[in-house]
């Protein structure tokens, strides 16, 4: 897969990342964001094509105006509405770095600033988030 898969079922995604013992990076963004695009161009394809984060993590996003259902890591229905305000990722691009279950395992990024860093604090992120995922 070159591109970021778009998730609407978070219960399979976690049992996904439990199996592969993974982190998962949730991209939390909007079809209107453009500076998710961006990332996502700019950043997270590039990341899926390259293959590199295969055996690091499991990268999707979650888009909150999807009309889709989404079925939160707990199994039962969730709307994206209170996706974002139980998380907090109301403001998008929300990279989140969740265990299989859905807790956080490393302080997100909200918003872009300088991209070229981007890729370097998503680095940080995923392994900050596999080191406490082997803890946990």
């Amino acid at each position: 897969m070159d591109e970021v898969p778009l998730i609407d079922d978070l219960t399979t995604l976690g049992r996904t990342a439990l199996r592969r013992g993974l982190p998962i990076v949730l991209l939390v963004s909007r079809s209107d964001c453009s500076y998710c695009m961006v990332l996502k161009d700019e950043v997270l394809n590039p990341m899926m094509k390259s293959r590199e984060y295969d055996d690091q993590a499991l990268i999707g996003e979650l888009m909150l105006d999807a009309a889709e259902p989404l079925r939160g890591f707990d199994g039962e229905p969730e709307s994206r509405g209170e996706f974002a305000s139980t998380r907090d990722t109301d403001l998008t691009p929300t990279l989140l770095f969740l265990a299989p279950d859905g807790t956080e395992l490393a302080p997100r990024i909200r918003g872009i600033n300088t991209i070229e860093m981007f890729g370097l604090h998503i680095d940080r992120a995923i392994a900050a988030a596999r080191s406490r995922l082997r803890a946990y």
